[in-house]
């Protein structure tokens, strides 16, 4: 359809390509999306934030990692800032891979760039830190969370349980039960 449009005489522009990389990604065909983004940054039409990050959480979303990790650095080498959705993205898909001081490491940089991290950017770095067993710096991010008045889910407090039982920190692990259970959450 690009190629008719083009051949038809319609004008390039870098809406018209980002709407193709879009679709491209949402049927999973990211490999022709990445082809346009490379084919509209050569005839020296600018991606946008969005043309980066359908791309980035495409990536993510099939697992091309690599990719995804070279395009998010793309996108902040341009001097973007992603939304939280694509940052959660990246930052669960490092985590899960053990990558979770990259995550840690770009934060530190979003956040004076004034990014807002989200309960879900924070659960992300929890789970990703309990999971390489350093459930204290896990605990950093809960006090970070708490500090900036975000409610931490059950999922989080029973990460850090979890890990803290794991490392036979059985006191704190019941700290943390009753501190769930004195917010009444539940799960969702």
């Amino acid at each position: 359809m690009y190629n008719e449009m083009v051949r038809r005489g319609f004008r390039e522009n870098s809406f018209v390509y980002t709407s193709f990389i879009e679709a491209f990604c949402e049927k999973g065909k990211i490999g022709e999306a990445i082809g346009l983004l490379r084919e509209m940054e050569g005839k020296g039409l600018r991606a946008y934030d969005e043309t980066y990050e359908f791309v980035i959480v495409g990536c993510a979303d099939t697992g091309r990692l690599k990719e995804c990790w070279s395009v998010f650095e793309e996108m902040l080498s341009a001097g973007f800032v992603p939304s939280c959705l694509t940052f959660d993205k990246v930052a669960e898909k490092l985590g899960e891979n053990g990558d979770v001081e990259k995550v840690n490491d770009v934060l530190t940089v979003l956040l004076d760039k004034g990014f807002s991290p989200s309960d879900d950017t924070y659960s992300h770095l929890i789970r990703g830190y309990a999971r390489n067993d350093k459930v204290e710096e896990a605990e950093k991010y809960l006090r970070i969370m708490k500090g900036r008045l975000l409610v931490p889910s059950v999922t989080i407090y029973e990460t850090l349980i979890a890990g803290h039982m794991q490392k036979g920190n059985h006191d704190r692990a019941l700290q943390l039960r009753n501190e769930m259970a004195s917010l009444e959450l539940q799960h969702c």
